[in-house]
């Protein structure tokens, strides 16, 4: 598994969700890998629901995550720890 996992729990076409693939992709983290929770995707990944119906994102490292998200500031700060 890479160093570090953020996935993304709602529609990928989802204004919400690109707004946090957004912010996972404005840090510089050449092995941050950044996935869906659906389709073909990670078996854990799957486990990891939206919260409240909303996007949420999930800042991973193999299969321990830090609180999930739905703000993408947040998010940001997560992965840069």
């Amino acid at each position: 598994r890479p160093r570090g996992t953020a996935a993304t729990a709602s529609r990928p076409d989802a204004p919400a969700t690109r707004n946090l693939i957004r912010a996972a992709y404005a840090l510089y983290r050449p092995t941050l890998v950044v996935m869906g929770t659906a389709g073909p995707v990670d078996d854990f990944a799957r486990t990891l629901p939206a919260r409240d119906g909303e996007a949420t994102a999930y800042a991973c490292s193999g299969t321990s995550c830090q609180q999930p998200t739905t703000d993408p500031n947040e998010l940001r700060r997560q992965l840069e720890r």
